[in-house]
């Protein structure tokens, strides 16, 4: 048995053995890790297996939570692996049981790892009463320039996660669902002290952004820029409540501006359960649910749609049109200008240019492609973004899907919105319901 040091070698990528108690309880600690810690992954392929690349690679992609039934195209696990071990950032893999393989291909895995700049931990997990297969392990490691480390040391770099951090967060109350002069009263009069403040804090922080956009705006067509400003206002909304709210706080700040908003409720509340919009799949965990494709197509293209990029220009980018940021976040140029893509959705991004680069050295390759084209249709994108609506119950585009995007206005009309000047007579009427009120 070889020494055991507290510290960890000065090399970011040389491998460490850790003696880990035997027994089910350690192995299920491991299998957790990455749930805790998104740089870490955990893979422990069975021991039948001859331990193959692909295979180690498929025992990571199961651990990060792709979904093998989940695939858009037939594509090699290395590279899809390696695509998405690189996407989020993994610094180190924790390998399991690695004693109960040959040393030869335990040494090729950890090359492999190496190649990728992660450090593999070699946790042995099983009684060895003659020392033989353990004492082989730590021998490679220290071949490879790593140490043996004690299981108190591999706890403490990988502790559990604050409970608190999984709490869900508290759900907004409900709204009356009353014309904007009654709104604020209504609220008031209806809801708890506390609720009330929440709601209105948000109410009067939507009038002031969307008052704010519409001062700066540049386009001489006024109701043109409003649409925009409405449309672009409500697609951040995440509940029915936010949508409410900010429908009402729109409203508000058109008569500001002159502009009566009308609004049909049950096409608003139906449009809102309906028609996806980007704030709704924050909100409802889409992102998450798309990470279980193992291909990143579907999120990659999800991401871009929803910033606005209408579909038909999807096939021609190229990888050379995506430049990735060190924030995380990813540009997208297209001929209708650059959009940013940040947060989950940038997640699908680097991944796809990730396995990009490593499938191809040609930078104006296209981003989407299949084993079969180089290039895709938008009828192709327009089936991937479809099928998650069946396959994992998220709807990611409206039925039917067009080949670009709803002109702000028609948007705003689905939800029963309609956006127009005030004449003079509109305006007498609304003075004097307000005076009423």
């Amino acid at each position: 048995m070889s020494q055991q040091v507290n510290t960890l070698p000065s090399t970011p990528t040389a491998p460490i053995a850790v003696r880990c108690p035997p027994g089910r309880n350690a192995v299920r600690w491991l299998n957790t890790r990455h749930q805790h810690h998104q740089t870490a992954v955990t893979v422990n392929p069975p021991a039948c297996l001859r331990l193959e690349v692909h295979e180690v690679a498929e025992a990571a992609l199961d651990n990060m939570g792709h979904d093998a039934s989940l695939a858009t195209a037939i594509r090699p696990a290395e590279a899809l692996a390696a695509a998405w071990l690189q996407a989020r950032g993994v610094t180190d893999v924790l390998f399991v049981d690695c004693q109960v393989h040959p040393a030869d291909r335990v040494r090729r895995t950890i090359e492999w790892f190496q190649g990728l700049g992660i450090r593999v931990w070699l946790c042995i997990t099983r009684d060895d009463p003659l020392d033989l297969h353990a004492a082989a392990i730590e021998a490679l490691v220290a071949e490879r320039g790593g140490t043996s480390v004690s299981y108190d040391l591999l706890r403490e770099q990988f502790p559990d996660r604050d409970g608190a951090a999984l709490a869900p967060e508290g759900q907004l109350p409900n709204v009356p669902l009353v014309d904007v002069l009654a709104f604020r009263p209504a609220c008031k009069e209806l809801l708890s002290p506390q609720d009330f403040e929440q709601i209105d804090t948000m109410f009067l922080a939507s009038i002031g952004s969307v008052l704010q956009a519409l001062e700066t705006a540049t386009d001489r067509r006024v109701t043109r820029a409003a649409c925009k400003i409405f449309r672009h206002a409500l697609e951040q909304t995440g509940s029915v409540t936010e949508f409410v709210v900010t429908t009402r706080a729109i409203q508000a700040a058109a008569l500001r501006h002159g502009m009566n908003v009308r609004v049909a409720m049950p096409r608003l509340l139906g449009g809102e359960a309906t028609i996806p919009r980007r704030g709704k799949l924050d909100s409802e965990g889409t992102w998450k649910a798309l990470a279980r494709y193992r291909d990143p197509d579907v999120g990659a293209a999800a991401a871009i749609y929803h910033r606005g990029v209408n579909p038909d220009l999807l096939p021609g980018l190229t990888m050379s049109d995506i430049a990735l940021q060190p924030d995380g976040s990813a540009i997208v140029t297209t001929p209708d200008g650059d959009h940013e893509v940040t947060g989950e959705p940038a997640l699908f991004l680097r991944a796809l240019v990730h396995y990009r680069r490593l499938t191809t050295s040609n930078p104006t390759a296209s981003l989407f492609h299949t084993h079969r084209d180089e290039r895709v249709q938008v009828s192709h994108l327009a089936a991937i973004l479809a099928a998650p609506a069946q396959e994992i119950g998220h709807q990611l585009c409206p039925k039917p899907m067009y080949t670009t995007q709803l002109p702000n206005e028609q948007w705003l009309n689905r939800h029963g919105i309609q956006v127009a000047m005030i004449r003079r007579r509109d305006a007498k009427v609304l003075k004097a319901r307000k005076v009423q009120q």
